[in-house]
């Protein structure tokens, strides 16, 4: 009969090993207590996401469109669903639409938006 070349004790045991670096790395980046700032390649427009010590996620403005959740789906942790505090800087359309998609998939705690009607200037 065929013999294999690799013996079932070799077998297991670089499936535990593999199995404690991806538990390793899984754990480090979970027990991570530094902040991360990311600025979000959203096209035309402008986002900004930020996670706190590893429990609070900030998201300021969100982009034209979903692309926005690309950027979140890499940084933020996978299990994670809720944004805890975002920010609308301006009413423009790359600046607010994203959050449109981001609402069908995250939770967001608190949303934080300008006064619009302070943003007019008058002139004398």
């Amino acid at each position: 009969m065929f013999e294999s070349p690799v013996k079932t004790r070799d077998l297991i045991l670089f499936s535990f090993f593999s199995f404690m670096i991806i538990f390793f790395v899984f754990l480090s980046s979970f027990f991570d207590e530094r902040t991360k700032i990311v600025f979000c390649n959203v096209g035309q427009g402008d986002a900004a996401y930020i996670r706190i010590r590893n429990k609070i996620d900030v998201l300021i403005d969100a982009g034209p469109d979903k692309s926005v959740l690309s950027c979140l789906g890499k940084y933020m942790p996978f299990w994670d669903r809720k944004i805890e505090l975002a920010f609308l800087s301006h009413p423009n359309n790359d600046h607010y639409n994203g959050y449109f998609f981001i609402a069908d998939r995250y939770k967001i705690d608190k949303f934080i938006t300008v006064d619009t009607a302070s943003l007019i200037v008058s002139k004398t």
